[in-house]
């Protein structure tokens, strides 16, 4: 029994592993080149039971970490469920909290450069439209060189003058750039957001270094972990 895991990571975890969303054989090709030895998919959550599953963990993710906010964004374009998902998720844990995404296009598809910042709100979200001084958290899947993170903080501000305390994500990978920083960590200098995740990879490692039929998988992954 593994038992240095919250219950939900742990959890978590399982849930990635019974649906073949957490892939610890064979050799995977990441975006940075890097081969490694596992991959989380968190786009195989696509239905009712596993998007459930998902927002749960997301909403006591976001909780744990005790920051208060008011507002849910959907960073385009897997956050867009995400929101949804863990608005979702929250109300089962008795938080009822609204969620928005923002539209590549404003609505309309009509320019947008000679909007009021109100009209192009109103033109650029769908669902509950953020006010000025909201505190909202951002929602991701993953996070590898943060490009997109970066855009998002600057769409939102053309929006309005928000608080922006938190991003969650599903796995940090917990790796370093070739000089030997982390992308996370640049970016939480950078905004003043604090990044959490639902695991890490030490978590990941943590859980199958338990499970004697992977002890092969938990092998590599160290070796992994500690040359990146």
């Amino acid at each position: 029994m593994i038992t240095d895991l919250e219950p939900y990571k742990r959890n978590f975890i399982e849930f990635l592993l019974q649906n073949n969303a957490l892939k610890l054989k064979g050799d995977f090709t990441l975006i940075s080149g890097r081969v490694s030895p596992y991959f989380a998919n968190i786009g195989d959550f696509n239905n009712g039971n596993s998007t459930d599953t998902l927002g749960r963990a997301y909403a006591q993710t976001i909780l744990a970490t005790g920051i208060d906010f008011d507002l849910l964004y959907g960073i385009p374009e897997k956050g867009v469920g995400l929101a949804i998902a863990t608005s979702i998720g929250l109300n089962s844990l008795g938080k009822n909290k609204s969620w928005f995404f923002t539209r590549k296009f404003a609505k309309g598809h009509g320019e947008a450069s000679g909007l009021s910042q109100e009209e192009l709100k109103n033109s650029m979200i769908v669902g509950r439209a953020p006010q000025d001084g909201n505190r909202i958290v951002q929602l991701d899947d993953v996070f590898t060189a943060g490009d997109a993170k970066y855009q998002a903080r600057e769409d939102l501000c053309k929006l309005g003058k928000f608080k922006l305390p938190l991003l969650a994500i599903a796995v940090d990978r917990q790796e370093i750039g070739i000089d030997g920083t982390s992308a996370i960590e640049k970016y939480e200098k950078d905004t003043g957001t604090k990044v959490v995740s639902i695991i890490t990879a030490a978590d990941i490692y943590n859980y199958i270094n338990n499970i004697a039929s992977e002890s092969e998988s938990a092998i590599r992954m160290s070796n992994y972990l500690r040359a990146y």
